[in-house]
């Protein structure tokens, strides 16, 4: 083991997850306190670290541009290559109409974002085009024209001149607070131009020896040095004191790859400083890599990625991941590579990313402000290329994701591939071969994905079976509703409302294709979620809420079935509106239930969405009790108190035993966009139930099965009471029993023992269980209480302090013990011991009961096997 590891190891606990299971794992520790000197790493410098240092260069260099092997006859080849060279004529061209280097004038490099706009321009566009048009050698029968002409390397030399006399050099302000990340481990880079640097590094990085020859290498290495000290032994003179805290900022994943490893290995091999420089980046990224706990940035314990305090399903995670998983590619085989924790923790992220996507597509809700960027998976694939190949780290898991994920046909139709290549610094051409070297191994894929898991740090469940996949997404004390910007998501309040969406249809299955439309979409009626429709200017309110409830999340049961449920409580628009929420997932029907809907302002309706999917066209079909919906049909209510079955535009069926108050309508919608500046129309069929404008004791109950269509629907209206029944649903408890399967599911919303079952009679603290009968008479029993405990009950946890006090930024989970009696004498018959579950026979006034004491920590799901005595 390398000494860099060996202080990895020490700083870092060991730490591995495979998924949300029912262990409950350590955060990895961090020594208190720790102080980072530099001398801590200074060792002999060998020669062989020195040919490490300048392999992963050459690596880094030819992920950049790829090493000039493929041919057009590859179509994504040629698609990629294509771009590539239509967006370096592009970019030259706009340059020179504009007046090339002269007509940049002066640039500033100023801490606010309004007054960067021309370095950005440089740093995002101009330099990576042209860096890249000289350095790409394109294909073996395609050569790029540009490639190594000098011309270009005078521009960009000229271009470096210009801005090293506008000021970008060594102390430039480029807007870090040391201070404050020395107190709480954290720095924001948003709005400051090291967000916008990697074009920037791109050009050192592939121009090093002309740079060098030129007189200017050194002088550029210097302002990078210092724009990117950060990541640096020493940060104005002062050693590092942030180690004590792990994790790092989104942003920062993104900064110490492209940036600082780019600084690092574009040294000079004789600089003295560059191994030391390396040794300290591979410890950063050790703190980087590790677990987060709380509110903190990046990777949580049940693999989500976390930005601005919450989860952030897409961009910052994609980017982020992306980011070190190439680094973790290029450092391997290598003294400077990571520790095997790291790893572990990258992957886990990755992994958790591809159960959440179906097959590319995310839940909106953990799409932060960005509602329409949903594929992020498709962008995320090198990753698991890195992770899979042979030249990679050949991790036989990560083949098999990868060859699942990869999906040629749809890359060659689309092109969506190529879009890589655009933004920050423009992409990379060894993505491309990455990803086609890993497919030219033809791995066998991973079985379509089945069962069910819960990601607590999100809020958020999600239950699959091949070809589709089932997500519902909700907010707490804890996790945050939603998030916008200055004209992005808008309207996207209501996300989290326990919203529940179906991916079934396309090819790939994706969100348009099983009706989440985009144009004319109706921000308030959002399947799954009980709503106020105020109106749109009143949507558009403070993002980043959190509620008074910690009753919110889910439980996994057997990675199989599951529960979720939370205690709402949401003030859209001013008016208060609370309920208890809960669905079962017994495969592929789910079960949702609402009691106790309590508010409204007497003016503004107030509705459960059952659909809103988009027709495709006029002719698409639809279903209401057997009768066959097309065209338009303006909305229509049912009064009468018989079951009604309906299917939406996806082939979706619905069962409403007590129908009163149902909406329904097929007709073109207008609705803003998401950035509030124009409407926008379309067709589609919407269910409701209409809970009228004021509200008190409300209630709801229906039945989805998914992908079910007419025949299956009518069927299961037909034979409903045999297949399954509510047995509570009030402010206490909602219990459902799935007779067909020989499960009972349970959300015991408060403490106490006015339940209906007749097995677990009472509990001490709000949970979610879920139970079933084995074929040998045994009970499996899974039980989780949803309340993360990351501060305590008497603390309303605000942004100012998460913020500001590092006490509550990484406040570990503190779930609350459980215990729970059931009806009779049980031992514990699992076969795999857990020290957090204890079980004790007593009888009270001559019943026979077992008290069971659990705790979850991370609101981890447990399964425990139950034997009478």
């Amino acid at each position: 083991m390398s000494v860099v590891k060996t202080l990895g190891s020490v700083m870092f606990a060991s730490f591995f997850v495979v998924g949300c299971t029912a262990s409950s794992a350590p955060l990895p520790q961090v020594e208190k306190n720790a102080i980072y000197h530099t001398q801590q790493l200074i060792q002999q410098v060998s020669p062989e670290q020195i040919q490490e240092l300048e392999t992963i260069y050459r690596r880094y260099v030819n992920w950049t541009v790829g090493t000039g092997t493929l041919s057009k006859s590859d179509p994504l080849v040629r698609i990629q290559h294509e771009t590539m060279l239509s967006t370096f004529n592009n970019v030259e061209e706009k340059f020179m109409q504009e007046g090339g280097v002269e007509g940049l004038g002066k640039i500033s490099f100023a801490r606010t974002k309004d007054k960067q706009p021309v370095a950005r321009y440089v740093f995002d566009t101009i330099l990576p085009s042209l860096s890249m048009s000289y350095a790409y050698p394109g294909l073996i029968d395609s050569p790029n024209p540009g490639y190594r002409k000098p011309e270009t390397v005078a521009t960009i030399i000229a271009i470096l001149d210009h801005m090293h006399a506008s000021g970008w050099k060594k102390g430039v302000d480029t807007g870090f607070d040391f201070d404050e990340l020395r107190k709480t481990g954290f720095t924001g880079f948003g709005g400051s131009i090291n967000n916008n640097i990697s074009g920037y590094s791109k050009s050192l990085l592939l121009l090093r020896d002309e740079l060098h020859q030129a007189g200017r290498l050194e002088r550029e290495l210097e302002t990078l040095d210092w724009v990117t000290r950060i990541f640096a032994p020493e940060q104005d003179g002062r050693g590092m004191t942030h180690f004590q805290f792990p994790g790092f900022n989104s942003d920062g994943f993104k900064s110490m790859v492209r940036n600082r490893l780019s600084y690092v290995v574009t040294q000079l091999p004789d600089d003295p400083s560059r191994i030391k420089n390396m040794q300290f980046l591979t410890h950063f990224y050790n703190k980087a890599y590790s677990l987060a706990p709380g509110w903190a940035d990046k990777i949580k314990p049940d693999g989500v990625g976390y930005h601005h305090k919450g989860v952030y399903g897409n961009s910052y995670s994609e980017q982020g991941l992306e980011a070190a998983a190439r680094s973790i590619y290029l450092l391997q085989g290598t003294s400077f590579q990571v520790t095997d924790e790291s790893i572990a923790n990258v992957k886990l992220g990755l992994k958790t990313f591809r159960i959440y996507s179906q097959k590319y597509d995310m839940h909106r809700g953990i799409a932060g402000r960005f509602p329409h960027q949903l594929d992020s998976l498709v962008h995320l694939l090198p990753a698991y290329a890195y992770y899979g190949m042979n030249s990679g780290l050949n991790d036989p898991e990560m083949k098999a994701i990868f060859a699942r994920l990869w999906d040629r046909g749809y890359f060659e139709r689309s092109s969506i591939l190529s879009e890589t290549f655009d933004g920050k610094g423009l992409g990379a051409f060894g993505e491309i071969e990455a990803m086609l070297a890993l497919e030219n191994e033809n791995i066998d894929p991973e079985p379509a994905l089945t069962g069910h898991w819960v990601y607590p740090y999100g809020a958020m469940s999600i239950h699959r079976r091949p070809g589709w996949m089932a997500a519902v997404k909700g907010f707490s004390r804890y996790i945050w509703d939603y998030e916008s910007g200055k004209a992005q998501n808008l309207y996207g309040g209501n996300a989290s409302s326990g919203v529940l969406r179906l991916y079934t249809k396309g090819n790939p299955v994706n969100a348009f294709d099983s009706g989440y439309g985009i144009n004319g979409w109706d921000w308030h009626r959002l399947p799954g979620a009980t709503t106020v429709r105020v109106p749109y200017k009143k949507m558009r309110k403070d993002h980043r809420n959190w509620s008074t409830e910690s009753f919110v999340g889910g439980l996994s049961a057997e990675n199989a079935n599951g529960v979720y449920a939370m205690v709402y409580d949401n003030q859209m628009g001013g008016v208060t509106l609370t309920a208890n929420k809960s669905l079962f997932f017994f495969d592929n029907h789910i079960v949702l239930l609402g009691s106790d809907i309590h508010g409204g302002d007497g003016q503004h309706e107030i509705a459960t969405t059952l659909f809103q999917t988009r027709l495709p066209s006029e002719d698409t079909v639809t279903y209401f009790n057997g009768s066959m919906l097309t065209g338009e049909k303006p909305a229509f209510n049912t009064t009468q108190n018989q079951p009604v079955w309906l299917t939406d535009s996806a082939d979706n069926g619905y069962y409403l035993p007590n129908p009163v108050d149902l909406m329904v309508h097929r007709t073109e919608q207008t609705a803003p966009d998401e950035k509030g500046k124009e409407n926008a129309s379309d067709l589609y069929a919407t269910a409701w139930l209409s809970h009228g404008n004021r509200i008190k004791s409300g209630r709801y109950e229906y039945v989805i099965l998914v992908n079910a269509g007419k025949e299956q629907t009518k069927a299961f209206a037909r034979n409903a009471s045999k297949i399954y029944r509510v047995k509570q649903q009030d402010k206490m408890a909602h219990i459902v029993e799935h007779i067909e399967k020989g499960i009972t599911a349970y959300a015991f919303f408060k403490a106490g023992g006015d339940f209906a079952s007749d097995l677990i009679l009472s509990t001490d603290t709000p949970m979610l269980a879920m139970s079933r009968k084995t074929s040998y008479g045994n009970l499996v029993l899974s039980v989780v209480n949803p309340d993360l405990g990351l501060a305590p009950k008497t603390k309303h946890i605000t942004i100012d302090d998460l913020r500001d006090n590092p006490k509550w930024l990484y406040h570990d989970s503190e779930t609350p013990r459980v215990t729970m009696t059931l009806e009779g004498h049980w031992q514990n018959v699992s076969t795999t011991e857990d020290k957090d579950i204890q079980i004790k026979t007593r009888m009270i006034e001559d019943k026979a009961v077992t008290e069971l004491t659990f705790n979850t920590k991370h609101a981890f799901s447990k399964d425990i096997e139950l034997a009478r005595l």
